[in-house]
């Protein structure tokens, strides 16, 4: 009798001794010692940098989406003892006209190496439309520059120069060890919001003092959208990019000269899982000086939206994943865990920060169940900021 291929799996997983249920992945390399709420009622897509002079910052959007509804700003706190306390949100990003766009961020912040900070985001004016713009600091966030947009050039595009219809800022930014900072954008190039997608970024030489046109990682048919760029210790760029035409499965791709050219993307390859490739989106990297390569990942098993509301209560659909071979192979590690178990469900856009004292900081968007009911759940309302200490 043939037996499946799932079936296997299962049957493998439970002869290890790991639980398939979402909130126990097994045997965890990185524990989470304790999570805290940072931000209440409505803390969506985030981003946190820690600045030269050792501030950690933390930068929100207010809306979850670009639309619905309009309106909705960025806002920055900053904390001066490793995340224990925080300032008061302050607002530094405003829409163009609130009654017909928003702000739209995830994972803007990035140190540059002129130890200035830069902040890349999206301007959207529907759902099919979109800006990418970037602010810099060069005093620890504590003010910023007039937005300079990005990705307004030209591309080549099915045998045509054409203008861009869609970019935004996504995911985590990087610094090459040539010192060429690359940005990841957002691209939609036809066919409005489920239209052609692909990765790409935009370069700066000059710690974005100029900006490039756009470069690509992945293109084609497929519909490859968020971003996040990692450098790993043997000087290799490594990009995870989420593919909706595989719904929610993660894909990878390699550079081996500063982000100049990329490897065929290929879908990632997952170990001690009921899948053999990472599932979720919007992902977050974190290249540590052991050779390590950590990875949050959000909407973990979870199809559709709409399935968070349906769980069991404590259940958990945002964590980590590990790989220690360069990014080749990836291992489910810890989860991120409910600060309220009744109420809250770790759900999505996760972002990663070195602590103190040999510390990792873990973000996690955590929905709120008691607003299921209310139309805007999750959008402008019932979504808090999570901090998880790890080691």
């Amino acid at each position: 009798m043939i037996i499946k291929k799932s079936i296997v799996r299962f049957l493998t997983l439970i002869a290890l001794g790991i639980m398939l249920d979402p909130t126990s992945w097994g045997k965890s390399i990185f524990k989470v010692l304790s999570s805290k709420v940072i931000v209440r009622h409505h803390g969506g897509m985030p981003s946190m940098c820690r600045a030269s002079n050792g501030d950690l910052l933390l930068a929100h959007a207010t809306n979850w989406q670009p639309i619905p509804p309009s309106g909705g700003t960025v806002k920055l706190m900053r904390s001066a003892d490793g995340g224990i306390t925080w300032s008061i949100p302050e607002v530094i990003i405003r829409p163009e006209d609130p009654q017909k766009c928003s702000v739209h961020m995830w994972s803007g912040l990035h140190l540059m190496p002129d130890n200035s900070i830069i902040l890349t985001y999206g301007q959207n004016f529907s759902e099919s439309r979109a800006k990418a713009y970037v602010i810099h600091s060069f005093n620890h966030g504590k003010s910023w520059s007039d937005p300079v947009r990005l990705a307004k050039e030209k591309i080549l595009f099915k045998g045509k120069k054409i203008d861009v219809p869609f970019t935004e800022g996504f995911g985590r930014a990087v610094t090459a060890n040539n010192g060429d900072v690359l940005v990841p954008i957002g691209v939609r190039l036809e066919g409005g919001f489920y239209g052609t997608k692909a990765s790409a970024f935009v370069r700066t030489t000059d710690s974005g003092k100029t900006w490039g046109p756009l470069e690509f990682i992945a293109t084609g048919p497929k519909k490859f959208s968020e971003t996040s760029l990692g450098v790993t210790t043997t000087g290799k760029i490594l990009a995870i990019i989420r593919c909706d035409t595989t719904r929610r499965v993660l894909w990878q791709s390699f550079s081996d000269d500063h982000g100049r050219t990329w490897s065929k993307p290929t879908i990632t390859k997952a170990q001690l899982d009921d899948r053999d490739y990472v599932h979720g989106k919007m992902p977050d990297m974190l290249c540590l000086p052991t050779g390590q390569i950590l990875l949050a990942v959000g909407s973990i098993d979870v199809g559709d939206g709409s399935e968070i509301w349906k769980s069991a209560h404590g259940s958990s659909y945002s964590g980590l994943y590990v790989s220690d071979d360069d990014g080749l192979t990836w291992k489910r590690d810890s989860i991120f865990p409910s600060v309220e178990p009744e109420r809250l469900i770790p759900y999505d856009s996760p972002v990663l920060a070195i602590g103190i004292d040999g510390t990792i900081l873990a973000l996690s968007v955590q929905y709120d169940r008691r607003t299921k009911s209310n139309p805007l759940a999750g959008w402008t309302m019932g979504s808090h900021l999570v901090l998880h200490t790890i080691r």
